[in-house]
């Protein structure tokens, strides 16, 4: 899926160490006309937690990403998926800083604002930028593309969508998209509202849903599956099902039946995880739309 857009998103990952090294080169030149006073509080904590939330924001495309991996098992996973956080959170908080620590109280949303037009150093900064976003925006593209087919029937366990859909759904997000990224002005606001609604769904609210339900559903309502059903058979049965193969009997088969999960630490952090979603959202939205 995603395979293709592997070596472009690498490219665009590059980018990045030139975007921050040309800051941490320039923004203290301008640091010592602004004041940057530091303490725990803040008028806007929900806004920047929900900020912080977009960049964490990637459940949409854990499933691509997954099956794009050469080695689909699980530490090849866990190995990706952390390395990926450490350096988003690098990223982020190297980004925050330089703002703030340069340019106070007084710095803008968009970074590349602060500095005067004429700045050589952050003007190949902000090229680096740009390029990055051109070789990124196929990421996001993917996935929505994808949803949208679904949701419009285009593409199901059935059927593929043809080309004239397929042109049809892109072409009208392609048309969406850069309307709003040629109205929409302030990606200050942008951020806060993106992260505060849909990074919070995506990245607390929705996965601690799916954790609760998943774990503790029933386990009565697996039927067992004998060898000798015919495929078809297997097919019709419309309820999950697995297949423990007895050590002791080549031609036997049994379910092997968990007990159901005693609530623990996990269901206790799946609800702080949710709740803390709830909150994030809910203000973090309602301070981006004021």
């Amino acid at each position: 899926m995603l395979c293709a857009l592997s070596k472009w998103s690498i490219l665009s990952v590059l980018c990045l160490p030139v975007i921050i090294i040309a800051l941490i080169w320039r923004a203290p030149t301008y640091a010592k006309s602004h004041d940057a006073p530091l303490n725990w509080q803040s008028p806007d904590i929900f806004g920047a937690l929900g900020i912080l939330a977009f960049a964490f924001a990637c459940p949409h495309v854990c499933f691509s990403v997954y099956l794009s991996l050469k080695q689909q098992a699980i530490e090849s996973w866990k190995m990706t998926t952390t390395l990926a956080s450490i350096i988003t959170w690098i990223i982020s908080i190297s980004f925050a800083a330089i703002g703030y620590l340069s340019f106070g109280v007084d710095v803008q949303p968009n970074l590349f604002l602060n500095f005067p037009p004429d700045d050589l150093v952050v003007n190949v900064a902000r090229f680096a930028l740009g390029f990055s976003m051109i070789l990124t925006i196929p990421m996001a593209f993917h996935p929505t593309r994808e949803a949208i087919q679904k949701l419009l029937g285009f593409e199901t366990a059935e059927r593929q969508p043809n080309k004239i859909e397929h042109y049809v759904v892109t072409l009208m997000l392609f048309i969406i998209i850069t309307t709003l990224g040629i109205t929409i002005r302030s990606l200050g606001k942008v951020y806060a509202l993106i992260g505060g609604f849909a990074a919070t769904c995506l990245a607390y609210i929705l996965p601690s849903i799916a954790y609760l339900i998943t774990r503790r559903q029933p386990y009565s309502t697996i039927p067992i599956i004998d060898n000798d059903l015919s495929d078809d058979e297997i097919t019709n049965i419309k309820v999950p099902w697995m297949i423990h193969q007895d050590s002791s009997s080549s031609t036997s088969s049994s379910i092997t039946l968990d007990p159901i999960p005693k609530f623990g630490l996990l269901d206790v952090a799946a609800i702080f995880t949710l709740l803390w979603g709830v909150i994030v959202m809910i203000f973090a939205t309602s301070g981006a739309l004021k």
